[in-house]
């Protein structure tokens, strides 16, 4: 029996199961499997996604300097805690302010509600293109979006590079970029021609 040891109690049965439910599968299959309802997504976003990359590197001067893999390692054991935006965030979110040591990274629509407490938070993470993500910054917080927009300037962001320029442009503190797999040969020639940037990350569509 495992118990947690925070307001909320759940016991769970660990249960051994020493199988292989099917044989290995390539990496390959895998990718193709992944991807396989990607197409209305990639039709959808595509030309946005390339022509934000493009606004983005204009106004960064390039991706490379923001590359996402200068992190490798900075936190190597390190124990991490990844904060999604979900309703359990409502009565466990205020356990996260004195958390010690342990690295806080969260989705960027949380940003109001930990900067409304003071909660200090190691990486913010965006991986939306639209400019949704403009207005969940301050959505539902106590302040004006200036306010939070200013108390950017002390955090630190993980963004995908073909974020809303907006977001980008605002941002005041340290920021980093990621790239994902887009199953598109359109979209990945344009980005490759754009700069060659490997900083890939597979999010799979949550960016948790």
């Amino acid at each position: 029996m495992v118990k947690s040891s925070g307001p909320r109690k759940v016991e769970m049965e660990l249960d051994f199961q020493n199988y292989i439910e099917s044989p290995p599968v390539t990496p390959q299959s895998m990718y193709s499997q992944a991807c396989a309802n990607d197409n209305i997504t990639v039709e959808t976003w595509r030309n946005t996604w390339i022509s934000q990359a493009k606004e983005n590197r204009k106004f960064l001067g390039g991706f490379n300097q923001y590359s996402v893999g200068q992190l490798f390692g900075s936190n190597q054991h390190r124990p991490a805690i990844l904060a999604g935006s979900g309703p359990s965030l409502g009565y466990s979110g205020e356990l996260l302010k004195d958390r010690g040591d342990i690295i806080l990274l969260s989705c960027l629509h949380n940003f109001n509600y930990f900067e409304d407490r003071d909660i200090p938070v190691d990486y913010y993470v965006s991986l939306d293109a639209g400019p949704v993500v403009l207005e969940e910054v301050s959505e539902g917080g106590k302040h004006d979006p200036d306010w939070y927009w200013e108390r950017t300037k002390d955090k630190t962001l993980i963004a995908y590079v073909s974020s809303h320029p907006e977001l980008i442009r605002k941002w005041r503190g340290k920021l980093y970029l990621f790239s994902c797999p887009v199953p598109d040969k359109k979209y990945e020639e344009e980005m490759e021609k754009l700069e060659p940037f490997y900083a890939h990350l597979s999010s799979g569509g949550n960016v948790l």
